[in-house]
């Protein structure tokens, strides 16, 4: 299981991207691209039926992308200026269908959500399709941090909405990414988000489940 802290900058858009608008962006504040790629990904949230994850500031999520499945969780962290930082843990989860309680995931994934959800059962509540763009951008010959344009269409029951966000990952210069991150905000129709894309889109569709 990978235990991490990860540190992003959200940038969340106010009107349409372009993935072509984004590189032009990028060029203009000297970024280098060393490698890039696409993929498409679905993340399925889970939680309690009295949304006990919700509460604790907590996300537990199932992601299949390219064939392969995991299972992360994520704490609400920190938010600063647009940079997200919290812990992260992630594991295989070679299943075809989600954890149907705590019991049911990895040791140390077990222990972080049964202390809010003891064994009551998990259950599908926000699905997330998404469509991703990354570039991995390098400085001085080194991989400093990795862009992604994301394009989300979210669904609880039957009703949708669709957004779309600019990521950042610091992989190994915050001040780079920074720089970076405020170079696109004033060159993109985009702002510093305050809130995560589980947040949001269940902010959007009015879902009871929010993390504040």
């Amino acid at each position: 299981m990978r235990d991490d802290v990860e540190s992003e900058f959200k940038l969340r858009a106010r009107e349409p991207l372009q993935v072509a608008g984004v590189d032009a962006a990028l060029d203009a504040a000297g970024a280098v691209c060393s490698r890039a790629g696409s993929r498409c990904q679905v993340d399925t949230y889970l939680d309690d039926a009295s949304g006990s994850l919700a509460r604790a500031g907590v996300a537990l999520r199932v992601r299949e992308a390219e064939g392969r499945r995991s299972v992360t969780c994520k704490e609400r962290g920190e938010v600063e200026g647009g940079l997200h930082i919290r812990r992260e843990l992630d594991a295989p989860w070679p299943r075809q269908s989600p954890p149907g309680s705590a019991r049911d995931l990895p040791d140390g994934l077990r222990e972080r959500i049964s202390q809010h959800t003891e064994d009551r059962p998990l259950q599908p509540w926000l699905t997330l399709r998404v469509r991703r763009d990354v570039r991995v951008l390098a400085d001085a010959g080194r991989d400093v941090c990795e862009l992604a344009i994301d394009y989300v269409r979210a669904s609880v029951d039957e009703r949708e909405v669709e957004f779309q966000e600019v990521e950042l990952e610091v992989l190994s210069d915050p001040a780079f990414s920074e720089r970076l991150a405020h170079a696109l905000r004033a060159r993109l129709p985009v702002e510093f988000a305050a809130s995560d894309k589980p947040t949001h889109a269940a902010a959007m569709l009015g879902a009871k489940r929010t993390r504040g």
